[in-house]
């Protein structure tokens, strides 16, 4: 009986250090707030009026966006550079740290004309792959989820891990509406 006893004690307590290095290790979701995606200004030079960015050349590309399934390779400027907005190219939002550990969040308009990046973005389905190239690195990501959000000026996204890109436009299905593609890196 007492052995009995000891050996349900051990595994219990194993039981539990497993579950306690399960979590542990996971990383916790948080729910992130975007502002303002429908004008996404150059906030940048709001918060310091002292930064000269030459914008007359490439030396302010961040990175570059392929997404070949749908055609797509487009470079995202420098956050200090007028042409890192909405209205012109894909713009890394205000909550964005471009590098290759964080978490990224890009928005392009979505419809007709010359600037509508995201337009073919509605063709993506899970498991879809798609690159980004950050100095002299290419990352690749994995779609992982798709969803779409009531069209507020704002998004919620949940960040699960640190390497997530999440790209935004407006839904081409419902123009109250704002879709929210959720991307792993692999």
């Amino acid at each position: 009986m007492k052995r009995k006893l000891t050996f349900l004690l051990s595994a219990y307590i194993i039981f539990c250090f497993i579950i306690y290095q399960d979590n542990t290790h996971t990383t916790k979701s948080k729910i992130i707030k975007i502002e303002n995606i429908e004008r996404v200004e150059n906030t940048a030079r709001q918060i310091n009026s002292n930064i000269n960015v030459e914008n007359d050349n490439d030396d302010n590309i961040l990175a570059t966006l392929t997404i070949d399934k749908i055609n797509l390779k487009e470079n995202i400027y420098n956050i200090n550079d007028k042409r890192n907005n909405v209205e012109e190219h894909i713009t890394i939002l205000n909550k964005s740290e471009l590098n290759n550990e964080s978490l990224i969040i890009l928005a392009a308009h979505s419809g007709n004309g010359k600037i509508a990046y995201f337009n073919r973005l509605d063709e993506l389905k899970e498991n879809d792959k798609i690159k980004l190239s950050i100095n002299n690195k290419e990352l690749t990501y994995k779609v992982k989820r798709i969803e779409e959000q009531d069209k507020t000026g704002k998004i919620e996204v949940v960040k699960s891990s640190n390497e997530q890109l999440i790209l935004t436009t407006c839904s081409k299905n419902d123009s109250s509406k704002q879709l929210v593609i959720y991307n792993q890196k692999i």
